[in-house]
């Protein structure tokens, strides 16, 4: 009787270990059809420090020290799979809205996806952009794609995982590289969902001669993991990144604070 009580404690608490275990990844199932929206705003202060004749003439002509911009977006798209057949599956990813949206309604790619591998898009139909902006599109488009892709892991409740990320910032004619650390932390299960907390922070990992650059900065959001179909219903951030800028000719500082909040609805 006790070897068996014994024999029942630890099957439970096996069980309870595994159930507060996932297999994380994000890929596209065979037959579903994934509702999405995005939203995003981006907001840029660029404030002038020097030389003094550059404030001056600024100030001559009435233009704003700092300046600011924003711009806002909103994106929705229909992305459904098809059948599963020799270990692939279709996708085509159908833009909505009108045509005076960011992406026209009606663009429409099309792809596939082979188990376990990153979503490859092979097409466009998008008579509302012009020619060469589409090929630029569906080229950016597979970028996305490819970096949303994590690589696949087991992860255990309370844990982390860390993700480097490069990002390219064109300041002028230069390009400065940044490094983004993205630290993922598994907070929580409920309702078949796993719950993530974000953090990032921002590195300069490169020098120029002809300007000296000085960032750095931070971000942070969430994440609601759907377990069954291996795909976000949620993800949320926040990020600041500054930057200082100078050479023998002007300085100025950038601070850029951008938000974005992808959802998702999964049906058959």
């Amino acid at each position: 009787m006790k070897k068996l009580l014994l024999l029942s404690i630890l099957f439970f608490v096996s069980y309870e270990i595994q159930a507060q275990e996932i297999l994380y990844k994000v890929a596209y199932k065979p037959n579903l059809v994934y509702k999405q929206s995005m939203e995003s705003t981006s907001k840029n202060t660029v404030t002038y420090l020097g030389p003094n004749e550059l404030l001056k003439r600024l100030e001559e002509k009435n233009l704003e020290n700092p300046k600011y911009t924003l711009s806002k977006n909103y994106i929705e798209s229909t992305n459904s799979t098809g059948s599963l057949k020799n270990g692939k599956f279709p996708l085509t990813i159908k833009f909505e809205g009108d045509e005076k949206s960011i992406i026209p309604g009606g663009t429409t790619i099309y792809g596939h996806v082979v188990i376990d591998k990153t979503p490859e898009l092979d097409s466009i139909n998008a008579p509302k952009l012009d020619s060469l902006y589409r090929i630029d599109f569906l080229s950016s488009m597979q970028k996305v794609i490819s970096q949303v892709s994590l690589p696949e892991q087991k992860i255990k409740l309370g844990n982390s995982f860390v993700i480097e990320m490069p990002i390219s910032i064109p300041i002028g004619k230069f390009n400065f590289n940044l490094t983004n650390t993205i630290t993922y932390t598994f907070k929580k299960i409920e309702n078949n969902k796993a719950y993530f907390d974000i953090t990032q922070m921002y590195a300069i990992n490169s020098k120029n001669t002809d300007l000296s650059l000085k960032a750095n900065g931070s971000g942070n959001g969430q994440i609601i993991y759907d377990i069954e179909n291996t795909f976000y219903l949620l993800y949320e951030l926040n990020s600041t990144i500054n930057m200082h800028v100078s050479n023998e000719e002007m300085e100025f500082k950038v601070v850029t604070e951008s938000t974005t909040k992808q959802t998702t609805n999964i049906s058959k």
